[in-house]
């Protein structure tokens, strides 16, 4: 979940996923009935479900949390998207972090470190927390050296633990 970059993110990660596995991933109609409809509609041979989970007043991510009981939970970042629902940061924070405190036993929050929003969920959960982030070099992965400009493809650098790895995209610009 996140105020921005749920779809995409969600559909990534599948497509990274299809490589080892039967993949359901659950995009674009984030809101609980239909994380409900795709759960009930998993096959036996589905490797992984991918969810995107959104937050609103009709159901909150308190009730689609436990029905996801999610392996990562991953949180993109929180920001002022959703104010018809919620009025603040820290009222969006809350909701969405109830997917960290929603997280099955050995799992984790993967968690943007350059949200301080999203970051104070690390408290909700006793599992792992892994943290990505742009600025942040206490991150356990961060991106550096992004060259996204036309005619070329997104490239990027990753650091993580002391080591650093070239990602070339096929995104455009």
């Amino acid at each position: 979940t996140g105020s921005s970059a749920k779809s995409t993110t969600t559909l990534l990660l599948a497509h990274i996923l299809a490589s080892t596995g039967d993949v359901r991933a659950q995009a674009g109609y984030n809101g609980h009935r239909n994380v409900v409809r795709a759960l009930l509609g998993l096959k036996p041979s589905d490797r992984f479900f991918v969810a995107e989970a959104a937050a609103g007043l009709q159901i909150s991510l308190a009730r689609t949390g436990p029905l996801l009981r999610p392996d990562i939970t991953l949180i993109t970042m929180v920001a002022l998207e959703h104010r018809t629902h919620f009025r603040t940061l820290e009222a969006i924070g809350t909701e969405k972090g109830y997917l960290v405190e929603a997280i099955r036993p050995g799992g984790f929050a993967l968690l943007n470190a350059d949200d301080p929003i999203v970051m104070a969920m690390r408290h909700r959960t006793n599992e792992r927390i892994v943290t990505f982030g742009r600025r942040d070099q206490q991150a356990d992965y961060t991106v550096q050296e992004i060259s996204c400009g036309l005619p070329g493809t997104l490239t990027l650098k990753v650091l993580w633990n002391g080591h650093s790895i070239g990602l070339r995209t096929r995104f455009s610009g």
